[in-house]
């Protein structure tokens, strides 16, 4: 059987089963890929030492938010 008979007989789009038949092909299954992934954090730990201004002791309003969103997680 075609791949185009074979969407015909289950009412699925030729092009889903063209592609699902090349997926099988590639990886031997017709399971769907990965979406998305792993995003690291956008504010590590230290990120909070370059914050300290002057004497070490005054830290500006921005960096008190980076702070602040670090300890947060």
């Amino acid at each position: 059987m075609s791949r185009n008979q074979a969407a015909k007989q289950f009412g699925a789009a030729i092009s889903a089963a063209i592609n699902w038949m090349k997926r099988v092909d590639e990886t031997g299954s017709v399971a769907p890929g990965q979406m998305g992934g792993h995003k690291p954090k956008a504010i590590s730990g230290n990120t909070q030492s370059g914050c300290r201004s002057g004497s070490g002791s005054t830290i500006s309003p921005l960096c008190g938010l980076v702070t602040e969103l670090a300890e947060r997680g």
